[in-house]
């Protein structure tokens, strides 16, 4: 048996854990910037708050009806997210992290009440954390992830998919509604007169192979209760890396675009070394706002002379390059490095005459790794690189409405009188 936990409406029962007011208001999270709807509160949907909206698209809603406004708070979204898989770990070994906010269980036992262990998850992540979940049953990854929908409807907020008619359920499921069924997919179900779940389950298994591939042969096994999903327990590493940010205003001058590109390779160069990978292929772009809110892409690319994992090797390569693609006085919106070719560590070719590189390169990845621990203990911005620090920061993300980091800052605990 599977079991899908989902934390409901997640960043905003996060928010609400530490913030008792907020508890049965309606309550909103915001995107990057503060630019789009991104969580609501089950008070904010009945308002009509859609999700994605711009801000400045409901602003008069949100002032009509009161509704609590946050930005986005990841640090402490991550760390709850990581107290709750902990709990987790409690009822089951195997388990897959699906997302920030929804995790796979999976159970070899199959005969016992498993809607009371659902129960017993429920409760201990609500003393433990405060947050309440979703939790759906079934003998496939994708039933489960059907029957935490259903979940969402039902009073105990559990639900076995097998403790119900199963081709009465999936009569009720349109096909765009099953996990893995995108947009395109689900025209081309419909143009063969499959609507809902039930269709794609009794569909002709050589019809469904040769019309829809791999990929729809698996779900419909999946329905059918038939498991080839299985429980992924260990995170794959990156094949490529990407850290971008939007600009909290227009960006013009070039230190600026300096400060901000070299916050993006210190982000994704430190995520090649927390999985012990290296790379050597970085690319750097930059987004320039053009007239009626048109933009363009602008980027370019640097080779290193060798695979590498230290954060200022990638630095002083790009800089080289990044006048190439900047033009004083242009308005930018965005920038961002991606890096591609990556490998592990180990498996990189050492150059047999070339000992003064190697030892140069021994004594960097030491120094990183220092710079590494003490980031992790005291704050990830203690030690950082001059090059990021300006007087004025106009493309430092905005967060107007942030609250604090409550579990991960010294600073920002709560205090008790």
């Amino acid at each position: 048996m599977f079991a899908l936990v989902d934390g409901t409406n997640f960043f905003v029962s996060c928010e609400r854990v530490f913030n008792p007011e907020l508890r049965d208001k309606p309550l909103v999270v915001l995107s990057n910037n503060d630019g789009c709807v991104i969580a609501r509160s089950n008070e904010a949907k009945l308002l009509g708050i859609k999700m994605g909206v711009a801000r400045f698209k409901c602003e008069s809603l949100l002032r009509l009806y009161a509704v609590k406004v946050r930005s986005s708070n990841y640090a402490l979204y991550a760390d709850i997210s990581s107290r709750m898989i902990h709990v987790l770990k409690q009822f089951a070994s195997d388990i897959e992290v699906y997302s920030i906010d929804e995790s796979f269980l999976y159970f070899s036992h199959k005969n016992c009440d498993f809607t009371a262990i659902g129960c017993e998850i429920k409760q201990a992540i609500q003393d433990s954390l405060g947050i309440p979940v979703g939790i759906g049953f079934g003998k496939t990854k994708t039933l489960s992830k059907l029957a935490n929908k259903l979940a969402k409807n039902s009073g105990s907020s559990i639900c076995n998919i097998h403790d119900y008619d199963l081709n009465k359920v999936l009569k009720t499921v349109p096909v765009e509604s099953i996990w893995g069924v995108g947009r395109q997919f689900t025209k081309k179900l419909n143009k063969y007169l499959i609507f809902n779940a039930y269709q794609l389950a009794m569909a002709e298994p050589k019809f469904i192979r040769s019309h829809f591939h791999s990929p729809g042969e698996q779900i419909q096994f999946e329905l059918l209760g038939q498991s080839v999903k299985k429980i992924d327990t260990e995170k794959s590493k990156n094949k490529s890396i990407i850290s971008s940010r939007s600009f909290a205003e227009k960006v013009t001058q070039y230190h600026h675009i300096q400060a901000a590109v070299a916050t993006n390779i210190i982000r994704a160069v430190g995520k090649l070394r927390n999985q012990a990978l290296v790379s050597k292929h970085m690319t750097v772009y930059v987004i320039e706002r053009l007239k009626d809110r048109k933009t363009r892409v602008l980027e370019t690319s640097v080779t290193l002379p060798y695979e590498s994992s230290v954060t200022q090797e990638f630095i002083k390569a790009i800089f080289l390059v990044l006048p190439s693609i900047f033009v004083e006085g242009r308005a930018y919106a965005k920038s961002g490095v991606c890096i591609t070719g990556i490998k592990d560590e180990d498996s990189v070719q050492l150059d047999l005459f070339s000992s003064k590189k190697q030892e140069k390169d021994h004594k960097l990845n030491a120094l990183m790794k220092s710079c590494d621990e003490v980031n992790k203990k005291y704050g990830k911005t203690l030690v950082t690189w001059a090059c990021t620090q300006t007087s004025t920061s106009p493309w430092k993300m905005k967060q107007q409405f942030k609250s604090n980091k409550f579990t991960t800052s010294w600073d920002e605990l709560k205090i008790c009188k």
